[in-house]
């Protein structure tokens, strides 16, 4: 046992021949940078496809049904959808400052 240790002890004390490059906070910024402009493409992508399925939605009931009476039951939500779209879109837009803020700080 003491064998290992001192196997350890000798390979933690020694110092690393490794070095990084020169541009490694650069390469990171740009991989971060890619990531993030790859996560609005797909909340671009989500924001699209769900759009769609909520207009096809509306034409298969106006379709089905024929008028617009099938919507009467659904207008007294319509207060409620804006409230909440637009409390969701206030949290997102603060989320994200705070989160830049706190990203652009160290």
């Amino acid at each position: 046992m003491e064998n290992i240790d001192k196997k350890l002890d000798k390979a933690l004390n020694q110092e690393f021949d490794f070095q990084l490059p020169a541009d490694f906070t650069n390469q990171v910024l740009i991989k971060v940078k890619e990531k993030e402009a790859k996560t609005d493409k797909n909340m671009f992508w989500w924001i699209t496809g769900l759009s769609i399925l909520l207009l096809a939605s509306a034409a298969g009931i106006l379709i089905y049904y024929g008028n617009l009476s099938a919507f009467k039951p659904l207008l007294s939500y319509v207060p409620w959808l804006f409230i909440g779209a637009g409390l969701v879109t206030v949290i997102q837009i603060l989320d994200q400052k705070l989160v830049k803020e706190k990203l652009n700080v160290s």
